[in-house]
């Protein structure tokens, strides 16, 4: 495998950093509740950095490193990760929903040409 290989690695998909966040409170016996005090925040932004659906920032990711013992670094990485990965299947999905509107139209045109 070459360089050029490695470094263009997309994987199929990727967990949140939630999910890490989640298995490392189930080994720990916390709650999300416990660990939004502990980053002094409210449940509701813990509840939705673990969903994915709130990006962790750098004072979260230095929170979780203190906690966890996993660098600041660690936590920024996959946050970047997930987030890249989401814009890929995003701008993906929209390649796939205009190739169909092209398709609807060429089909669309074909059968109005044809009578």
């Amino acid at each position: 495998m070459t360089d050029d290989q490695v470094d263009r690695y997309e994987p199929d998909s990727v967990s949140p950093p939630g999910s890490t966040i989640r298995e490392l409170l189930s080994e720990r016996g916390m709650t999300e509740r416990e660990l939004a005090q502990l980053l002094q925040t409210s449940e509701e932004q813990v509840d939705a950095i673990v969903r994915g659906a709130a990006p962790i920032t750098v004072p979260v990711a230095q929170g979780l490193s203190r906690i966890f013992d996993l660098s600041a670094a660690f936590w920024m990485a996959r946050e970047a990760a997930y987030r890249r990965w989401q814009a890929a299947q995003a701008a993906l999905e929209d390649r796939r929903r205009r190739s169909r509107a092209r398709r609807t139209a060429a089909a669309s045109q074909s059968d109005h040409g044809a009578r």
